[in-house]
């Protein structure tokens, strides 16, 4: 059984952005994830265009406005998954990213999965990553993995 890959998501005024950043997330081609979004008190109709997920998403609505930082801590209390994404609210992902993350760090048997994205000025985006490769931090605690440069 593979595992499960929890995305939080903060947003606070993200009415213009959000829409593009949650189907991003909900059309990924990794199928065991769940996508945590925490409204963070938004004063536009971010919160009306997140109920329309229904429960295609975990919706946490804060009470007073926390920032992101804290915002994501939230979500980390409600993750269920074995591997925990972040995406802010006014980004979107390919739809192969977590797929890309997720076997990565299978295949390393690796605790983080990571790389690097740019915009470049057509609005290209590619990861800034030469090669995969594997560290070991010098505490021995985790195994990180990279992965290769990917261009869109």
């Amino acid at each position: 059984m593979s595992k499960k890959v929890s995305i939080i998501v903060p947003a606070y005024n993200a009415s213009s952005t959000i829409n593009k950043c949650i189907d991003s997330l909900l059309n990924q081609t990794i199928n065991n994830i769940e996508v945590i979004v925490i409204n963070d008190c938004s004063k536009d109709d971010t919160l009306d265009k997140l109920k329309k997920y229904g429960n295609k998403i975990v919706l946490i609505n804060n009470k007073k406005n926390l920032g992101p930082a804290a915002s994501r801590n939230k979500g980390l209390d409600k993750a269920t998954g074995d591997f925990i994404g972040f995406v802010d609210s006014d980004d979107w992902i390919e739809l192969d990213f977590y797929e890309k993350l997720y076997n990565t760090a299978i295949k390393y048997d690796a605790d983080i999965a990571l790389t690097e994205i740019y915009r470049t000025n057509n609005n290209k985006y590619f990861f800034n990553l030469k090669k995969e490769k594997v560290a070991d931090n010098t505490h021995k605690k985790f195994k990180l993995a990279k992965i290769p440069q990917y261009n869109y």
